[in-house]
């Protein structure tokens, strides 16, 4: 009777001592994931805020857009749509839902401009006044632009502030239309 309860004993300590181990090894691989995961979504809005600047910038100076850079920040969101299911790791950072937010919120802006910028285009044959009304609407929709580099800056400083320092988020001052 002893050596059973002695043998019982001892296997539920191994187990514990399993489940322990398992239970760390999950945790920093998650932790692991997660650090992988907030990198990727950092470069990708860096990239972001860099596209949204110069979008902005050339619409401001030139009164163009260059589709290379509405297509290049179409894409700029890869880690978001190519790991969706990873965002729950970000709970208890509570920044799943501002991630969420700031993708649905700019995918619908650039769909927008694009939109705009098509119907634009093909306007050229128009009387003026219409061409004019096209310009201020897709002029509206650039402005709308600045508050999703806002939200990439806030992001990527909520995900990870000494990274949020960098040069392409150091600026308080948002961008302002001319």
């Amino acid at each position: 009777m002893d050596n059973s309860v002695v043998l019982m004993l001892s296997g539920l300590i191994t187990a514990g001592a399993g489940l322990m181990i398992d239970t760390r090894r999950e945790r920093r691989r998650i932790g692991e994931i997660r650090s992988k995961l907030k990198t990727d979504l950092c470069n990708d809005l860096e990239r972001a805020i860099a596209l949204y600047e110069k979008l902005i910038a050339d619409w401001q100076r030139h009164g163009t857009l260059e589709i290379k850079t509405l297509e290049a920040l179409t894409k700029a969101s890869a880690t978001y749509y190519d790991n969706p299911e990873w965002l729950g790791l970000f709970d208890e950072l509570g920044c799943s839902k501002a991630v969420y937010q700031y993708h649905s919120g700019a995918s619908k802006q650039l769909a927008a401009i694009e939109r705009e910028y098509a119907d634009l285009r093909g306007m050229n044959r128009y009387p003026e006044t219409e061409y004019e009304q096209a310009c201020l609407r897709l002029d509206d929709a650039i402005s709308m632009l600045m508050e999703s580099r806002d939200q990439a800056v806030a992001l990527v400083r909520r995900l990870d502030p000494q990274r949020g320092q960098n040069a392409n988020c150091k600026s308080d001052q948002p961008l302002t239309a001319t």
